[in-house]
Parts: C-alpha cells; structure tokens; sequence
C-alpha cells in the first residue's frame, strides 16, 4: 500500500540500486609518521590528503521494493556486509555534485525519491573515527579558504581539527613555537 492506501498492490519491478563504496586508501609505506584521515604526521611535516576526494567505485547491484525503508535499507546492508550500524551511512548519489547523507530512517525509497539504477554511496566510518566523505568536503574547503586568504605572519595561524584531531593539533602547534 502506497500513501496510506490499505488496498494491497504487487510490486513486479523493485528498484535496482547501483551501491558505490569508497576505495581503501593508499598509504605511505615506509615512511614514519602517522596516518590520520588521510593526512601524513612525520618527519617532514604535515601533509595534505593524498586525494581529496575518496574514490568511489560500483561495489554491489541490489534489488529493494519501493515501500523498504530507509532503516530496513540500512539493516539488511549492515547484515550483509558484516559493518556494524553506527559505522556505516548512506548517501544519495543521484547527481555528484549535489550528493547528501540519507537521514530520514522511516520514509521509504519511494518518499526518498530513489529512482530505479540510481545511485547510492555506502559510507564506512575510517579506522581513526573519521568519514571520508567528511575529510574530502573539509579538505576541499581548506583548499578554497587556502585559495582566498593571503599569508599570515609566522605563527599566527592554527591548525584545522578534523574529526578528532584537536588534541593533537594543540601538542603540534606547542611544539612548532617552542624554541630549541
């Protein structure tokens, strides 16, 4: 039944969902430091992402009735590929550009707009309690900031905390003034 209609219907063609994930990140074999978020904390420095934007790539086809919900969507998902609930978030990827995070648990693929071969992005929290998604749009927007700002004098520019990362930023930031 479709909009509180209780007269039963028979759904012949579920939605094909095409599910992107997002490609593991490469790291920096060999080098010391610390990988956080994308970011490398060694010897040399700080050093950006080493891309901004996390590869996505098409993981699984998947057949769901327009009437599952967004929370039904998101359990079979976790069940199936062994991700616990809180680790994971969906993303509507019906146009890259205008991509947002799934919320609304009790509307259905219908009441989303989900349209048959659409798109959506199976998000898995990384290993330091960050998103990708989130890294990429805080690293996409550091750079446009970078772009617009002109250079300040020397310490009087801080660190941009990026997911929980602002403990570290403060013993680095102690660290780069204090004089040898």
């Amino acid at each position: 039944p479709s909009h509180g209609d209780p007269t039963p219907e028979l759904e012949l063609y579920p939605l094909s969902i095409r599910l992107l994930r997002h490609q593991a990140p490469q790291t920096r074999a060999g080098v010391p430091g610390v990988q956080l978020g994308g970011f490398h904390f060694g010897p040399g420095g700080i050093t950006g992402p080493m891309n901004t934007t996390p590869r996505r790539y098409l993981a699984y086809v998947a057949a769901f009735s327009r009437m599952t919900t967004l929370k039904q969507q998101h359990q079979y998902l976790c069940s199936r590929l062994r991700i616990r609930e809180d680790d994971m978030r969906l993303w509507n990827f019906k146009e890259e550009s205008n991509a947002y995070l799934l919320e609304e648990e009790d509307h259905t693929l219908e009441m989303l707009g989900v349209e048959d071969n659409q798109q959506i992005l199976i998000e898995v929290r990384n290993k330091d309690m960050s998103w990708p998604e989130e890294m990429s749009s805080l690293a996409n927007q550091k750079n446009r900031m970078e772009k617009k700002q002109a250079a300040a004098e020397k310490g009087a520019t801080g660190l941009s905390n990026l997911g929980n990362t602002c403990f570290m930023n403060s013993g680095l930031q102690c660290i780069s003034n204090t004089h040898a």
